[in-house]
This record gives C-alpha cells, sequence and structure tokens, in this order.
C-alpha cells in the first residue's frame, strides 16, 4: 500500500493527472456491425485502435482533418455529407459522430458567438434529422469530445478550448433531448483532480499487467490528437456504449 500512495505522489508531482477507471467493457454479441465514422482530426487518432477493440464490426472511416458543422465538408453541408457517406456505405448499421469545434476560415459566424452556438446546434439537429429519415434508419451515437488542450495547441486546427470545451458540454444537452446516446471521450481522457476533470497530456491509469496505475502519454507532442494510450481509451469507452446501445436495440 505505501508504495501504491508513493507512486500517486510521485505522478502528481510528475504532472500527470489520474485517469478515471476503465469502464466494464461488454463482450463482444453474436451479431456483426458496419459502424461509419464521421468527424474531424480526433476520429483519425480513435480509428486507429478502434477496430481493435469493437472485434464484430466493420469500420468505415469517413473523417475529415479539419472538418466542422458550420461550413461545408468535400463541398457539402454536414448533414448531406453525412448522407452520401451513408450511401457509399449503404450496409451500415451503426453511425459514430465526432466534431471537436473546428471551424474553417473564414467561419461564417463569429467564433464562439450566440450566433455559433446556435449554428452548431441547427447543424446537430440537421445530421440527426437527416440519419432518421433513411429508410431503415441507422443508429446514431454522439461523441462528447474531451477536454481541449491550450489555445495555443488548438490555434493550428482552427478551434479553441473555451468554445470546444463549451460545445462538448452543449452536446449533452443536446443529445439529450434529441435521444442520441453519447460515447463519453470526456471521461476517457479527462484527469479526474477537479470536479469537472480537466485537459492533461499524460494520465495515470492501469493497464494490463502493471500492478498499479503508472504514467501513459495519451497526447501526441502536437497537445491535441491522441497517441496509441489515448486512443485505446476513446476506443474503449467507445466501445463500451456502442455494445450497450447493440444490446438493449
Amino acid at each position: 500500500m505505501k508504495k501504491v500512495v508513493g507512486a500517486f505522489v510521485l505522478l502528481l508531482l510528475a504532472g500527470c493527472g489520474i485517469g478515471l477507471p476503465w469502464p466494464n467493457l461488454p463482450p463482444p454479441g453474436a451479431a456483426h456491425h458496419d459502424v461509419l465514422l464521421v468527424g474531424d482530426n480526433l476520429m483519425r487518432s480513435t480509428q486507429t485502435v478502434l477496430p481493435g477493440v469493437l472485434t464484430e464490426a466493420t469500420i468505415f472511416d469517413e473523417h475529415r482533418d479539419g472538418s466542422g458543422l458550420l461550413t461545408k465538408i468535400d463541398g457539402m453541408d454536414p448533414a448531406d455529407f453525412v448522407i452520401a457517406m451513408l450511401d457509399a456505405h449503404p450496409t451500415t448499421d451503426t453511425v459514430l459522430a465526432e466534431w471537436t469545434g473546428i471551424c474553417a476560415d473564414p467561419c461564417p459566424s463569429t467564433y464562439g458567438s450566440q450566433e455559433f452556438y446556435d449554428a452548431w446546434d441547427a447543424a446537430m439537429q440537421s445530421i440527426v434529422d437527416a440519419v432518421r429519415s433513411r429508410p431503415d434508419p441507422p443508429t446514431l451515437v454522439w461523441v462528447i469530445t474531451p477536454p481541449a488542450p491550450p489555445d495555443p495547441a488548438g490555434a493550428p486546427y482552427g478551434f479553441t478550448a473555451d468554445v470546444s470545451n463549451a460545445l462538448s458540454w452543449r452536446t449533452r444537452a443536446a443529445a439529450a433531448g434529441l435521444d442520441v446516446p453519447l460515447a463519453d471521450w470526456w471521461g476517457a481522457l479527462m484527469a479526474q483532480d477537479d470536479f469537472l476533470g480537466h485537459y492533461d497530456q499524460f494520465l495515470a491509469f492501469q493497464v494490463w499487467p502493471e500492478a498499479y496505475a503508472t504514467p501513459h502519454k495519451v497526447r501526441t507532442d502536437d497537445l491535441v490528437l491522441y497517441t496509441v494510450d489515448g486512443a485505446l481509451r476513446t476506443s474503449v469507452w467507445t466501445a463500451t456504449k456502442l455494445r450497450e446501445v447493440w444490446a438493449n436495440a
């Protein structure tokens, strides 16, 4: 016990946040699933590991780096883009959607303004409506994006911590009203040393065969994208939610 306590003290002194315990990942079900991924750079990071965790699924990766919900994606409105990707992958039974708050320059609304948030909410609503209007509509699961890095790190990607974090919390409220299940990347990558959790590049958690929690680098040196350990965290949280949703369908 003294060794464990001492290890946590060293982690805190080293600037390593304490990650949440791993969720109880259900075993894969008997059914096969086809999952369409749409989103931005963070979805790119997760999809490098997700197929190895979600072994009962075929993954169609259609993320677009630098995309957001206020500007065109492949020349289309976001909802039309998602429908086009469903047309390209007609066997899709589940859509996993994630956008962290990027607004490509020039942003049509003042970034972080009420107009910006209202337009973002409307775009999310349009995607939900478009997916649900399909014949035999696929299940839509939305991602709660994780705590964002300090603004200098987010600047090259076109988002700020305040806006990204606000959208992450707004997503919770919007999804509740729309009855959309959520995959929680906030919980996967937050450091839990204050009430709501916060951003950290290193998290302490246990990975077999470790005897107790040790530091793991979860974001790459750009402070935004995920390392393999970070992608493993978001993938396990995602697979947990998807398997829960599929089991209850």
